[in-house]
């Protein structure tokens, strides 16, 4: 009789019996908490998530795990990385090693040798993608060489550089990140004709500014001459960059020549991102550098703009070639001031084109932002991200505004320090039927006991006697619930919920609840909770989890997340010792799916 050995044995449990692809689908769906569990179950769950698990390598300086703010805990030791470098190195079959798993690397520890990043390139032969911080270069300068340009100090940065940019012949996307940008200049002048197979170029370390053309000529044509096959390019733009071209546009223009000799076409970017460090106070420059990037950029989908300047000046403007920005349909623009003259640049250089944008994010240091101004721009809008230290506003001078076809709304995905009341978010779903995916940071919902609409005070106020009864001791009347109310969203798909600064290490609560059914009185809060969930750090090993509500949550809470419960007679939750916030958004019924984030991590 033959006996199966356990590896056969496993195959015929229950969850192993399952199709392969089927057991995919459940590991793309875990965390990598999850996965990492997985592939300790036996030889086939090693074989579903190892591809997974190592398909992006990351060195980090810092433990993600804890919360930033407490940095002096996240501090990962270097030999920890080395260690683990040196593991991989020991792996005897190729075949089987992790490393033939890994697509992306990332260094994001400056304190490493160029060596350390080269040795990691070569066990890793089928890397697509590498990020690394340029201050490790920084450790092959002389001791007291500081970033001063001396030949020598040249000669030996970019002979320890050269073998780096002479790895894995399948790397398609390179990205710097860092800032030396007086010795990182030249060098990667150097080094570019070794990276024309790349699609994919991110120079998030240099920023180009030298009067001299001379010994520092523009960064952007250098790329442009040995890597002229990239579809998507991240820099810094300086006048030098294009001022020269613009001139000798101008000049073919008026004497009636083709501009193209001025200004060669970079046909094949399709992603730009681009951060122009001329600072000004002129509109009609901005406007400039935008007509050079509709000029020089025919092909352009998507363009990230970061303006370092407030944009005011009425000079003469320069009309766009017909035709300029028709592909373009993704804008981004950054800005610390003159948000409404950059918006008004674009309108007055290329209406037409804005009215073919399907998405648009703002990052803007303003005082306040119009929603509905916003959307009068751009009519075919699908998406809008909308981040603003600022009040964001909804003014409409109609009871019942024009619709819009906005299908997709994300606030405070990068700056989280607003204020947004909740009346706002009402009127821009009512603007907006079609929404169906939405996402918002916890830290923008402001704290008011008077949301407006169909959530009314009364109903607020009820919440709040509620938190009083149920934890006095907490609450004191300073434990107030962040209420959001979206009575128009009937076509809610998917709802996103963020945790950033503010709550990034506090146990809270978070409930979605059905529209109240009338004004309420004094029968109590005339609404459902559809779901709840209870969010909490276990402990400061593992990241935040949201658990629905009844999963190991207190039960000395029950009566905040089950409004059916009479508050007479109950027991108030003395043994309960922290609740940091409480979180409700009113809806007609509950999306599809629900997901949250902390600190940008997707929470389980």
């Amino acid at each position: 009789m033959t006996i199966p050995c356990a590896s056969d044995a496993v195959h015929h449990s229950p969850i192993s019996a399952l199709p392969f692809v089927l057991l995919e689908t459940i590991a793309l769906i875990s965390d990598t908490w999850d996965r990492k569990q997985l592939r300790l179950v036996n030889r086939l769950w090693q074989e579903v998530t190892t591809p997974l698990l190592f398909e992006v390598i990351t060195l980090s300086k810092y433990n993600y795990r804890y919360p930033r703010i407490y940095v002096e805990h996240r501090v990962v030791p270097l030999a920890s990385s080395l260690t683990f470098l040196q593991h991989m190195e020991q792996q005897s079959n190729p075949a089987t090693a992790i490393t033939c798993h890994a697509k992306s690397i990332r260094v994001e520890r400056y304190d490493m040798d160029v060596k350390e990043v080269i040795r990691l390139l070569q066990i890793c032969p089928r890397v697509e993608s590498v990020t690394m911080e340029s201050m490790v270069f920084m450790r092959e300068l002389p001791p007291k060489g500081g970033l001063s340009f001396h030949p020598f100090v040249y000669d030996r940065l970019l002979a320890k550089i050269e073998p780096l940019f002479r790895g894995p012949a399948s790397i398609r996307k390179l990205k710097l990140k860092g800032y030396i940008a007086d010795l990182m200049g030249p060098i990667m002048l150097d080094v570019l004709p070794r990276l024309s197979d790349l699609h994919t170029l991110e120079l998030d370390c240099l920023h180009w500014s030298n009067s001299s053309n001379d010994i520092w000529p523009p960064i952007v044509a250098a790329i442009h001459q040995h890597c002229p096959s990239l579809v998507a390019l991240t820099c810094y733009y300086s006048r030098d960059d294009y001022f020269d071209e613009m001139d000798r546009w101008h000049t073919q223009q008026r004497n009636g020549d083709s501009p193209k000799v001025a200004i060669a076409p970079w046909t094949s970017i399709k992603d730009l991102s681009i951060l122009l460090t001329d600072g000004t106070r002129d509109a009609f420059k901005i406007g400039q550098f935008v007509t050079y990037v509709a000029v020089k950029f025919p092909s352009l989908t998507s363009l990230t703009l970061t303006v370092a300047c407030d944009a005011t000046g009425s000079r003469p403007w320069v009309d766009l070639p017909q035709g300029s920005f028709q592909k373009l349909t993704s804008l981004k623009l950054v800005c610390n001031q003159g948000f409404a003259d950059c918006l008004t640049v674009f309108d007055r250089l290329a209406p037409s084109a804005l009215k073919h944008l399907t998405s648009l994010e703002l990052e803007v240091d303003e005082e306040e932002v119009d929603v509905a101004h916003i959307l009068s721009l751009f009519p075919s809008l699908q998406h809008l991200g909308l981040d603003s230290d600022g009040r964001m506003t909804c003014d409409t001078s109609d009871a019942k505004p024009p619709s819009h076809t906005l299908t997709s709304l994300a606030i405070g995905k990068h700056l989280y320090h607003g204020s947004h009341e909740s009346s706002t978010l009402e009127t821009i779903v009512r603007m907006c039927p079609s929404i169906q995916h939405f996402f918002l940071t916890l830290d923008c919902w402001a704290l008011t006991n008077h949301v407006g609409g169909i959530v009314d005070g009364v109903l607020v106020d009820k919440l709040q006697q509620r938190i009083d009864k149920v934890l006095p001791a907490l609450s004191n009347g300073q434990l107030k619930p962040m209420v959001v109310a979206l009575p128009h969203a009937n076509s809610l798909a998917s709802l996103g919920i963020a945790c950033r600064y503010n709550f990034i290490d506090s146990p809270g609560l978070i409930i979605l609840a059905s529209l109240p059914s009338k004004k309420t009185d004094s029968a109590g809060i005339q609404s459902t909770v559809l779901k709840s969930w209870y969010i909490e750090r276990p402990d400061v090993d593992r990241p935040p989890i949201a658990r629905p509500w009844g999963i190991h949550s207190p039960p000395a809470l029950d009566a905040l997340a089950n409004w059916d419960m009479d508050l007479e007679g109950l027991t108030p939750a003395h043994n309960v010792d922290r609740l940091d916030f409480i979180g409700v958004i009113f809806l007609p019924s509950l999306p599809n799916r629900v997901y949250f984030e902390m600190e940008g991590v997707p929470m389980q």
